[in-house]
């Protein structure tokens, strides 16, 4: 069940994420003016409704109906639009309470948290998830070799733990154009696959580790 949602994004995610460009910021007018500290993240309550998770402050909630607003890589892209809007269409069907975010201000930065049935913290759940994950990677790249791994690893807390799996995208000899990772996250309540797609480098990480246990 995990594999199917994934495949689904990575197809439609790396065709959006493809020749996307961050647009370059702007000078700081007075560099030299001191900043006031505030805060970097905002906490998101999911469609569950009792589960929470903080964000950096440029993620905003998006769905089915506005990610063509909030995503620029599908701005003036009706076919593309469609795409992703179907593939979030089946994910609802899935979860009915899909959360999606996105961060307007990229490209390309995407966050898919999705309820799972629960997942145990084991060695023999370990290697099932790597097998998994092969043979959907071997899928991926059976017409053309656009996806490499890049690691895997398990983190461990006393409220929670995950399986991460994170790859990067590319077509033929071109530099990386996107980033890929899926995690598989453990609480003591539910289980997440929490997917983050972006066309730079930064991760959610962080953020994974403040979701909430909610019941």
């Amino acid at each position: 069940m995990y594999i199917k949602y994934s495949i689904l994004l990575l197809s439609l995610s790396f065709v959006i994420g493809c020749g996307s460009k961050e647009d370059g910021g702007t000078a700081d007018a007075n560099p030299t003016e001191p900043v006031e500290e505030t805060k970097t993240t905002t906490t998101h309550y999911l469609k569950d409704n009792r589960s929470t998770i903080d964000l950096d402050n440029g993620y905003q909630k998006s769905s089915r109906y506005r990610v063509a607003q909030d995503v620029p890589s599908l701005k003036n892209n009706a076919s593309l639009t469609k795409n992703l809007q179907e593939a979030i269409n089946y994910l609802e069907f899935e979860d009915a309470q899909l959360d999606v975010f996105v961060n307007p201000s990229k490209p390309l930065d995407a966050v898919f948290i999705t309820k799972i049935d629960p997942l145990l913290l084991s060695k023999e759940q370990g290697q099932l998830l790597n097998v998994e994950m092969e043979e959907w990677l071997n899928d991926v790249n059976k017409k053309e070799d656009i996806l490499t791994k890049v690691s895997s690893d398990l983190r461990r807390s006393p409220l929670m733990s995950y399986y991460k799996f994170q790859y990067s995208m590319h077509k033929g000899n071109k530099k990386k154009e996107l980033n890929f990772t899926n995690y598989f996250v453990i609480t003591e309540v539910k289980s997440y696959l929490i997917t983050h797609m972006s066309s730079d480098d930064n991760t959610i990480e962080s953020s994974i580790r403040t979701l909430s246990n909610g019941s």
